[in-house]
């Protein structure tokens, strides 16, 4: 029996065979026909995907102090305030695509946004309220406890 050492006709049986073998198949991931190019995901870089337009991600909205994260939401409601004087001026540009109400709609969800952010920032307000009235009850009563003479 013979040794099949001539890889030419293996390779040219290969090629004209419509099964192909382990090697010869390139995944799909890997092979750029296989990539849709209508898509909006740049697939080499992975950060510039995430645009910051929703939520923040978990691991940085952990990492947040209070006061930043309540500065955050300060600046996005003055943001939005200044929008909302500008489409009352008749001086806001709208997008490519709006249509014909977008002023009114927009001006309608600018004063949405409005409400629940002053709601939020009172419900602010107040936790630090109690939370100064709480450090200063707890350091009255430390105080207290000290010049008594009992023990904790």
């Amino acid at each position: 029996m013979a040794k099949h050492s001539d890889t030419s006709t293996h390779t040219a049986a290969a090629q004209d065979s419509v099964f192909l073998s382990n090697n010869d198949v390139k995944p799909s991931h890997l092979d750029p026909k296989a990539i849709s190019t209508d898509t909006k995901v740049n697939t080499s870089n992975r950060k510039a995907t995430f645009q910051g337009g929703g939520k923040l991600k978990k691991h940085i909205r952990l990492r947040e102090s209070k006061e930043h994260h309540h500065q955050r939401f300060e600046r996005r409601h003055d943001r939005r305030q200044a929008e909302r004087a500008r489409i009352a001026a008749g001086t806001a540009v709208p997008p490519p695509d709006a249509g014909p109400n977008w002023a009114k709609k927009r001006e309608q969800r600018l004063a949405k946004y409005a409400k629940n952010t002053e709601r939020r920032h009172k419900k602010h307000e107040k936790r630090v309220r109690d939370a100064e009235e709480a450090k200063s009850e707890g350091a009255g009563k430390e105080q207290g406890d000290k010049n008594s003479g009992r023990a904790k």
